[in-house]
């Protein structure tokens, strides 16, 4: 089950484009200016819904800088309003 972390995370920092966990892990793909990264979390709990404080308990964090290329799909996917699975596009663990 994907749990959607988006809007949840975007009070804090609107930079953040899309955001979502599985089982025990959390992508965050975030823009700033013309550089596009991507936050892999592992927790500590699993996630359950896009509410929970899952994505706060964070035991470890990986970021990764990425060109806009990288991400030219999901930001075309986004645009269109279609549905997005990060876990599809990058295979972290």
């Amino acid at each position: 089950m994907i749990v959607d972390y988006t809007d949840y995370l975007q009070a804090d920092n609107p930079n953040i484009l899309i955001a979502q966990g599985k089982e025990k892990n959390v992508l965050i793909l975030g823009q700033d200016d013309d550089q596009y990264c991507l936050e892999y979390r592992w927790l500590s709990v699993p996630c359950a819904h896009s509410q929970d404080e899952a994505v706060v308990c964070v035991q470890g964090i990986d970021v990764i800088h990425l060109q806009k290329q990288d991400v030219k799909e999901i930001l075309d996917r986004l645009g269109k309003s279609q549905p997005v699975n990060l876990f599809d596009y990058f295979d972290l663990f």
